[in-house]
């Protein structure tokens, strides 16, 4: 009743794409359905970094800490 259900994964160069299809009526079909995802995605998306490493996107107060404020980011 479920159908034939495929989450896969493809990488282009430094982008990665996770696909999910579910519901198929043959196994051949998520196949294609899958890489018609996958395709579409790395010809329309780009990846796109938002917070740079090592730099403070917002800082928090911290309640009985050894300092104020907290910073928030990414290592």
């Amino acid at each position: 009743k479920a159908g034939y259900n495929l989450v896969a994964s493809a990488t282009e160069g430094q982008m990665r794409l996770i696909s999910a299809v579910m519901g198929g009526r043959t196994f051949k079909g998520r196949e294609a359905e899958s890489k018609k995802l996958l395709t579409w995605g790395f010809r329309f998306f780009e990846t796109v970094n938002p917070l740079k490493v090592g730099k403070e996107f917002a800082s928090e107060p911290v309640w009985f800490g050894d300092s104020d404020r907290a910073s928030l980011g990414v290592d």
